[in-house]
């Protein structure tokens, strides 16, 4: 089947379908295992805490599995994502030694083109036609020999396909509508102030820019910040909040922020809506991000331009300016959808800080903001709706022994990789 027609849609599309096709096959190929050599001792696997208590009393001792214990424990596949269910499969106690050398070939082929979407392909968010079909044809060559329905993955490509030419018509259809409408007037050709309004759901994600050295997954870290955020919003009913990530120069701030916001939502909420970066820098660069936020909400390039562009106003009002108008676009959706804004590199805290959503106000209800910085000395004290997080202790030996398992491909020598780690 031929790619989508644009090469960020070819990158959304391939990272949906390992996202969600390729982690529901890893999930009926763990049951299988499971089942196929526990299911007359320990019962087959039935996504219940009995079945995750079984997993985590034969992989509570293995160093590598502590970012995932509390998800195996809980035995509910639903919640598990793609390291996780690698994990559980090549590297597991209870999996890897009764796998078919054909099950671990093809399932470890899968995790390398996942890191390799993740860490080489998505520094730039996009894929061209051939590197998306070469993926393409890997994962239906990969779900072919596991004998795994590929019908998932067809369907998700359709609906990325459809919705580009649904998108193309539109725009067609628009243009040759402005087009009549100048003739038959006899009037200066015009383009709509305002776009049609609509109740549909904004669903993008804008990460951190990725740099283009190989980054190292951080799994234990990166659970830990989405639990935190998870626990933020369920205490406080879906207010906004705030979590804070301090670290020295170079402890990963960005990158794990950008590996936060690639799986915000995905475990535990259905109705997460976008993840939106504000590059911190500067007021100028604050006004660049918003700018580009209130684009991926429809609004129109004559109205950011004339705020952005206006002579009359300062940096401070134009920002303010369109935080209004991004407010106004997302009303329908507020306490309904949950979405992430990073505030990413906050040089001063103390001056960026009014220009992020603020937390007193009903205006931004339903949203998290994460903000990066090395200005430790401003981050506020924990509250019921901030928590503060340090990094700069870098990579704990866990964390550097899967980097160096990525990094090199050793993955059946754990000791060899731990000793490198030390």
């Amino acid at each position: 089947m031929p790619p989508t027609g644009n090469e960020k849609e070819n990158y959304n599309c391939i990272l949906e379908i390992m996202n969600v096709a390729v982690c529901e096959g890893l999930r009926e190929i763990f049951k299988q295992e499971w089942d196929k050599n526990y299911g007359a001792t320990k019962g087959v696997w039935d996504d219940t805490r009995k079945s995750g208590n079984e997993l985590y009393n034969m992989e509570s001792t293995r160093r590598h599995a502590k970012p995932y214990l509390n998800f195996f424990q809980s035995g509910k596949r639903s919640e598990w994502d793609c390291s996780a269910l690698f994990d559980a499969i090549l590297y597991s106690n209870a999996i890897k030694k009764h796998l078919s050398p054909h099950v671990s070939n093809k399932v470890d082929e899968l995790r390398k083109l996942r890191n390799e979407l993740t860490h080489t392909i998505g520094s730039q968010h996009k894929i061209s036609d051939v590197k998306f079909e070469n993926a393409y044809k890997k994962v239906q060559n990969c779900f072919k020999v596991l004998k795994l329905s590929a019908a998932d993955v067809e369907k998700i490509l359709k609906s990325f396909k459809a919705k580009y030419v649904t998108s193309f018509r539109k725009m067609m259809y628009l243009c040759l509508t402005v087009f009549i409408a100048g003739l038959l007037s006899s009037a200066s050709y015009y383009w709509f102030t305002h776009p049609m309004a609509t109740k549909s759901v904004f669903r993008f994600r804008v990460l951190p820019t990725r740099p283009i050295h190989l980054v190292a997954n951080r799994s234990q870290t990166v659970n830990a910040i989405l639990e935190e955020l998870h626990n933020l919003s369920i205490r406080n009913n879906g207010s906004l909040t705030y979590l804070y990530l301090s670290g020295n120069p170079g402890s990963g701030k960005s990158q794990l922020a950008g590996l936060v916001g690639e799986r915000y939502g995905r475990r535990w909420s259905e109705n997460t809506s976008f993840v939106m970066t504000l590059k911190g820098g500067s007021a100028h660069d604050i006004l660049e991000s918003y700018a580009n936020f209130a684009r991926r909400l429809d609004c129109t390039e004559n109205d950011i331009g004339n705020i952005v562009n206006s002579n009359k106003t300062t940096t401070v009002m134009k920002i303010q300016s369109l935080k209004i108008s991004i407010v106004k676009l997302l009303e329908d959706f507020k306490n309904k959808y949950t979405w992430l804004l990073i505030a990413d590199n906050v040089v001063k805290l103390s001056e960026m800080s009014s220009f992020l959503p603020q937390l007193e106000s009903d205006d931004w209800q339903g949203g998290q903001v994460l903000i990066t910085t090395q200005d430790m000395s401003s981050v506020p004290s924990n509250s019921s709706l901030t928590v503060h997080l340090s990094v700069s202790q870098g990579m704990d030996p866990e964390e550097s022994c899967e980097f160096l398992t990525d990094l090199s491909g050793l993955v059946g020598n754990h000791d060899l990789v731990s000793k490198v780690a030390k």
